[in-house]
């Protein structure tokens, strides 16, 4: 119920709405820390009282929650796929050990976004960022194992370069964002493998959700139709040609989920 109204707080229908949500949500992780038998749920809803503290405005309060935690929860599953290939199941080694690098890939795609509007005053770096992406991106094809979250990782960089005075590279790396969010390979969504991801389907089976993404496919569709014009950065470019070209494309997302 809390992860449910983070993902959908913002759709509130009065501007204080959205402010309230975030406090009952933080309310519901804090008794299920408190107060669950669960370590592993206790151990997220931290991470999401952090995530509720940050999106209220309260940094401190994130930080005094998050900056002692240091332990990097690898080995265990390392230890674990050592543990089923002695037993001879080849099969549960393989998919503890991909579904172990599936969230590395997750938190990559995360934190480069990240960086790269970090580092707006070092070209460099948000160039790196750029370069990492891309190869990590081609890599493990994440076009067809993640779409929305290759789509998370391209509109912060587009922002990072709009940030810097950069429009072309700006518009380049929205074109490509554009004709991702309107690929046949985005829609419809689900979580899925693909060649080299290969052993995940029981994994994704086993989650409370299944294979579905947290938020449905009609409110990813609208935010993505959207994009574009919510973003102050782009201000400079509304009536550029290639812009315009790029919102017309992506409304037809809006018209997509009326079918």
């Amino acid at each position: 119920m809390g992860q449910w109204i983070v993902n959908y707080h913002q759709l509130a229908s009065s501007p204080s709405q959205p402010h309230e949500l975030l406090q009952e949500a933080l309310g519901l992780f804090q008794r299920i820390e408190k107060h669950g038998s669960d370590h592993h749920l206790a151990s997220q809803a931290l991470e999401m009282q952090a995530y509720c503290y940050l999106a209220l405005g309260d940094p401190d309060s994130t930080i005094r929650l998050l900056e002692n935690r240091k332990e990097i929860n690898i080995s265990p599953q390392l230890l674990l796929s050592q543990a089923y290939k002695m037993k001879g199941n080849n099969a549960k080694a393989k998919e503890v050990l991909q579904v172990s690098l599936y969230y590395g890939v997750v938190l990559l795609f995360n934190i480069l976004p990240n960086m790269s509007i970090l580092y707006i005053d070092e070209p460099t770096k948000v160039e790196q960022c750029r370069r990492i992406g891309q190869m990590a991106s081609d890599a493990f094809d994440l076009i067809h194992l993640h779409p929305i979250l290759l789509l998370s990782f391209l509109l912060p960089l587009s922002i990072s370069y709009a940030k810097q005075a950069n429009w072309e590279k700006c518009l380049d790396i929205l074109e490509e964002y554009t004709d991702i969010a309107l690929s046949p390979q985005t829609f419809p969504l689900h979580l899925k493998g693909n060649d080299f991801f290969d052993q995940l389907d029981g994994y994704f089976s086993s989650l409370s959700l299944g294979d579905a993404l947290p938020r449905d496919e009609i409110s990813i569709r609208q935010s993505l139709a959207s994009s574009l014009e919510v973003v102050p950065e782009f201000s400079v470019l509304r009536d550029h040609p290639r812009f315009l070209a790029m919102q017309e494309r992506l409304s037809r997302l809006k018209s997509a989920q009326k079918q």
